[in-house]
């Protein structure tokens, strides 16, 4: 019986569509997520699979019946890996947040032509704030607690916004 509670839970999580993994538990330096979303317009799912490494984050895909399309690989400690679906069009992107010392990276990554294409990436940013909630998809680079210096490879104020196609730096408006 309770293997059968097990398998149903299992199942249940995989159709209600995870959307992101928070970082592991302490003491779980390794371990291994499978997901499925449509990534791509082919109407079928595909399967992303996370490997937490000692040192290292590992990100496949492969198609439903098993062929490769790509992977890609994060440096430093992984913090969380979300889902996100930028263009609205049913297809979504990964988003991997991983930490590289003290600095917090976030990259992201489609499939075009039936293979992986990274979209955007952040390194050495301080605080990254993130609204993939709404129609304007945001990455902004928030400032460190007071005690600490501002963020060394971006400014404080520094962010883009999601034109449906790429990233664009926004410019704030200075009076």
């Amino acid at each position: 019986m309770l293997k059968l509670m097990f398998v149903f839970s299992a199942v249940f999580f995989l159709l209600t569509g995870c959307e992101s993994v928070p970082k592991p538990k302490p003491g779980e330096e390794n371990f291994t997520e499978i997901f499925m979303f449509n990534l791509d317009s082919a109407g079928k799912k595909e399967i992303i699979e996370v490997k937490k490494l000692p040192h290292e984050s590992l990100v496949m895909v492969r198609s439903m019946d098993n062929k490769p399309i790509g992977e890609f690989r994060a440096p430093g400690v992984f913090k969380k890996i979300e889902f996100v679906e930028m263009n609205m069009d049913g297809n979504k992107q990964i988003v991997l947040y991983y930490k590289t010392g003290d600095l917090n990276n976030l990259v992201i990554y489609k499939i075009k032509n039936n293979d992986l294409e990274k979209m955007f990436l952040v390194e050495g940013a301080c605080t990254i704030d993130v609204d993939f909630d709404t129609y304007l998809s945001r990455i902004k680079f928030t400032k460190r607690s007071s005690d600490e210096v501002d963020c060394l490879h971006a400014g404080a104020r520094e962010s883009w916004i999601w034109d449906g196609e790429r990233f664009l730096k926004e410019y704030p408006i200075t009076s």
